[in-house]
């Protein structure tokens, strides 16, 4: 029976060297994935496939040239004076994927077959990255589990300064460029610890102080040039979600991006001030009004116009962005302050609200998808006063709505459907598709009635087509003004947009659903609704496979336990945002928490009854599914709850690849590095996409858990026989 191996501490030579090698390996390679990653988000303007792609490409290139490395280690040069210089070649390629991906940004329009240029993009980084790691492991100077330790201190040392100083607006390329500094002033450094150290600091200054100075800013905008040629970009900031740039056309006029996409112009037309004297009327009575993304669509100037408008409860989800965006729209200082999109930005006023608006800002972006799930809208209801009204208003073309669109207007329906005894409809030749839930069927008539009192002094035009608005044609259908939700059939779908479906995932994450279908038809078949039974069957033969020869068989336990940390962390930052709002420092805490987890896991001494508690921690998917909806109660229970999860799947993970490095006989380090890097992969397609779009986030997670628990139990027994 293969037993543990004391894993030396002090193997041939110093560690020291080594060991710093091997974090700065990890911290240079998670803040290239932190900058790399939003460039990409960027480039193909605001889509979470964009993260898809980019991170399963990542951990499979990674992976192949770990292999490629572990099994031609011949080819790798012994001399340890190298070792700086493959950081140094990392670093170059790493700033010349930077480059590349801002160039590509240029084009105006990059298709659903462009995301396959992502893993060419990547190619010669990843590569690199994962033969460095069995060729550092090849001095003999760390096991493999004390290497791994040592570049996962790395990537959590990088993620936790990333993580701050992009809270704060930290600048893509100069935060890239302070990485690569203080990484090769690790390398580069003097052998001596204490003289390493202190080489460090000017450079973690320099790091700290190059994404927020104007040199800095110089750069951003320098390098930004490439995406947005031939315009010049006048400014650039960075909030923790949205990268913004105001950019000067070549004919006059400024215009302003989120995400690489532009945002509306801030101006008072007629068709926005009708839209908002429409809304100012329809609530019954006087109640508090408040909308949502008004500055963000360009309403602002129109609803400082509107008579009373000074009074509306502004709320936005990313106040940064707004208020780079009103210094370059020129908006007028007049327009009413906003506050923050928060789990607590509409609680009930008074009586409660009368009316809560949202406004999508763009026909294609949608980008307030995340506020429209199932509890969202149940929060809004119970804030709304007995007669008050939730309306959402979706720019729609005239008489044309884009697939896609319609498929996100069909949520938006079925959650009203669910939420809200009566709803309405009405699309206006304004442009504009209104949405309105209410507790009873509201009277558009009387509104327009109100018209005149609410918005006093509004010219006769604009007047008329708000009451064109409520009164005109374009009611799409009369019946559901009246028709309680109770009365629909009660073998109707669930909401699609809800905890628990992947399109609440999928679409709450801004994936858009016009790629999807406009995708090629391999990828149409390959992402529809399935049964349990598809799903289970791509889990046993996944399972399968890691029986099929010995190298597969020798590293399952550490692929699965890798999945597994990686599904937990996934499954932990969307119930946490559904839950409570989009929370950047808790995504940060959570992905913290699992690497954290990791070093720990890797430091516990391997029993019997420990790798039994690890076998069960991959379960720890598939219990949050299942107690998703005990986990309602404040906001601090559960992220404490979740992130205890998190860091239990970690630790599994990290006891996973200290115990199969320690045996007698186990396995080549890069082969279980690579182990880690596709399960990982797996974890974040395979269970956090694919399966769910066949079978629904529970299913998946409970298939996933009980394939992962059985091979990592079987993987024991094995090892013990």
């Amino acid at each position: 029976m293969p037993v543990p191996r004391p894993e030396s501490t002090t193997p041939t030579g110093s560690a020291g060297p080594a060991a710093g090698a091997f974090f700065s390996l990890g911290a240079l390679t998670l803040t290239v994935q932190a900058v790399l990653l939003r460039e990409f988000f960027c480039v193909l303007h605001g889509s979470d496939l964009a993260f898809a792609f980019a991170l399963a490409a990542w951990t499979a290139i990674t992976a192949a040239g770990a292999v490629l490395a572990g099994s031609r280690r011949s080819w790798l040069p012994r001399c340890r004076a190298l070792w700086p210089w493959g950081l140094v070649a990392h670093a170059g390629l790493a700033v010349a994927v930077f480059l590349s991906i801002r160039r590509w940004g240029a084009q105006a329009v990059i298709p659903f077959h462009g995301y396959l240029l992502i893993p060419v993009f990547l190619a010669p980084l990843c590569l690199v990255g994962g033969l460095l790691f069995p060729w550092y492991l090849s001095a003999g100077r760390l096991t493999p589990s004390q290497a791994w330790s040592w570049e996962v201190a790395g990537g959590l040392a990088a993620g936790v300064v990333s993580a701050v100083l992009y809270y704060h607006g930290a600048l893509s390329a100069p935060l890239l460029l302070g990485g690569v500094v203080v990484c090769l002033a690790v390398a580069l450094g003097p052998a001596r610890a204490r003289r390493r150290a202190w080489a460090m600091v000017p450079a973690l200054g320099l790091a700290v102080v190059l994404p927020f100075s104007r040199p800095g800013e110089a750069l951003e905008c320098r390098l930004l040039g490439l995406r947005y040629a031939p315009g010049r970009v006048l400014a650039a900031a960075n909030t923790p979600t949205a990268a913004m740039a105001a950019v000067a056309a070549p004919t006059g006029g400024v215009t302003v991006f989120e995400n690489g996409s532009p945002w509306p112009a801030a101006e008072a037309t007629p068709a926005r001030a009708a839209l908002l004297a429409a809304l100012s009327a329809l609530p019954p009575s006087g109640g508090p009004r408040a909308v949502v993304h008004a500055l963000r669509s360009g309403f602002g100037p129109a609803l400082a116009a509107l008579p009373g408008g000074s009074s509306w409860q502004l709320v936005e989800a990313d106040l940064a962005a707004v208020a780079f965006a009103r210094r370059y729209r020129r908006e007028g200082a007049d327009t009413a302050p906003a506050v923050p999109f928060t789990a607590t930005a509409l609680d009930p006023r008074g009586g409660g609200w009368g009316l809560i608006a949202v406004l999508s800002p763009t026909p294609d972006g949608l980008l307030v998808n995340r506020a429209l799930t199932r509890e969202f809208a149940a929060a809004v209801r119970s804030a709304l006063a007995p007669d008050g009204l939730f309306v959402v208003a979706v720019p729609v073309a005239p008489g044309f709505t884009h697939p896609g669109q319609e498929a996100w207007i069909e949520t938006v329906r079925e959650v009203f459907r669910e939420g809200f005894p009566a709803m309405a409809e009405r699309r206006t030749d304004l442009g504009w598709l209104l949405l309105i839930g209410a507790a009873a069927a509201p009277d558009l008539a009387a509104a327009a009635r109100r018209l005149e009192v609410r918005c006093p002094g509004l010219s006769p035009g604009v007047t008329a087509e708000a009451r064109g608005v409520l009164l005109g044609e374009g009611i799409l259908d009369l019946d559901r003004l009246a028709g309680p939700a109770a009365a629909a059939p009660t073998a109707r779908r669930a909401p699609v947009n809800r905890v628990g479906d992947p399109r609440a995932c999928f679409r709450w994450l801004e994936f858009r659903g016009r790629l999807v279908e406009e995708a090629p038809r391999w990828w149409q078949w390959l992402f529809r609704e399935r049964t349990a039974s598809w799903a289970a069957v791509l889990v046993a033969a996944l399972a399968g496979l890691g029986w099929c020869g010995r190298p597969a068989r020798s590293v399952q336990g550490v692929f699965w336990a890798s999945w597994t940390g990686t599904a937990a962390l996934i499954t932990a930052v969307y119930l946490y945002q559904s839950l409570a709002g989009a929370a950047f420092w808790a995504v940060s805490l959570l992905s913290a928490a699992s690497l954290t987890g990791i070093l720990c896991g890797t430091r516990v001494r391997p029993t019997p009854r420990r790798d039994a508690l690890a076998a069960l921690a991959a379960l720890v998917p598939a219990a949050l599914w299942l107690l998703h909806g005990h986990l309602g109660g404040p906001a601090g229970v559960s992220l404490a709850v979740l992130l205890a999860a998190v860091g239990l799947a970690g630790a599994a993970l990290g006891h996973a690849f200290a115990r199969r490095g320690g045996l007698a006989g186990a396995p080549p380090g890069g082969r279980l590095y690579a182990a880690d890097l596709l399960g990982s992969g797996a974890g974040l397609f395979l269970g956090g996409a694919l399966l769910p779009w066949w079978c629904g986030f529970e299913a998946a997670a409970v298939l996933a858990g009980l394939a992962a628990a059985a091979m990592l139990v079987a993987d024991a027994v094995r090892r013990r026989a």
